[in-house]
Formats: C-alpha cells, sequence, structure tokens
C-alpha cells in the first residue's frame, strides 16, 4: 500500500526540478517492495516460516542499524 504521508513528504523535501522524479521513485519502490514480498511468500511453501522470518527479522535489524548511523548526515541534508 501506498504511503500518502510518504509522499507527501518526498514532495515537500525534494528539490522542486527533482519532485516528480522522486515521486516516481518513491512509487516505483512500493511496486518493489510488493515484488519482493511475493517472492518471499513463494519461498516459504520450500524452505519454512522459521528461516523466512528469520531473514526478515536480521535484515531488518541491520537496516535500522544503517538507518540510526545515517540519521545525522540525513538530518542535516534535510535543512
Amino acid at each position: 500500500m501506498i504511503s500518502p504521508v510518504g509522499l507527501s513528504m518526498v514532495s515537500k523535501i525534494a528539490p522542486i526540478k527533482l519532485a516528480s522524479l522522486l515521486m516516481g521513485v518513491w512509487l516505483a519502490s512500493s511496486a518493489v517492495a510488493n515484488m519482493v514480498a511475493g517472492q518471499l511468500a513463494a519461498y516459504t511453501q520450500s524452505l519454512g516460516y522459521l528461516e523466512i522470518f528469520s531473514v526478515i527479522g536480521f535484515t531488518t535489524i541491520g537496516l535500522g542499524i544503517i538507518l540510526l548511523v545515517l540519521t545525522k548526515p540525513v538530518t542535516k541534508l534535510m535543512e
């Protein structure tokens, strides 16, 4: 599902010349996320729920750590 709040934030923060492009990237990322979700659902049949959810959990933790490291630089870019 496409988040209207996220799309609004993209249009608010993006430079005027790139606003349309970045909104398109936002919508394309939603499509890619749905495709990845379908692929994970297909692997659930062969691998099982524990393996799939372990991979999702470790990936989420890793990406969360990366986002925590990048929080200050991204905040500075938004100002």
